[in-house]
């Protein structure tokens, strides 16, 4: 049960960081946004203002750090991402 604490001269309040993923590439709005519990590929594209009339959305990929190494993997619409992943949009072929 949440309850109102008064905060005292000396006292130190702790505020947890929140979880982020990045988004580049063919976005409308490239950059940082706060990971949302179960946040997919599709999304994230919303919450970057949608592709841009260049992008290849179908090939979008997705770089996270895994055991100290970064890799990088296909993203599929449904995929969900984790925190620091990078969404990476690529420009169209055509």
């Amino acid at each position: 049960m949440a309850q109102r604490l008064e905060i005292e001269r000396g006292d130190t309040v702790y505020i947890p960081k929140g979880e982020i993923f990045f988004i580049s590439g063919e976005v409308q709005k490239p950059g940082r946004y706060p990971l949302e519990r179960d946040t997919t590929v599709a999304k994230a594209l919303i919450l970057a203002g949608g592709p841009s009339k260049f992008a290849a959305p179908k090939r979008a990929t997705v770089q996270r750090v895994v055991e100290g190494q970064r890799r990088e993997y296909h993203a599929g619409m449904n995929d969900i991402l984790q925190a620091d992943d990078i969404l990476v949009v690529p420009q169209s072929i055509f």
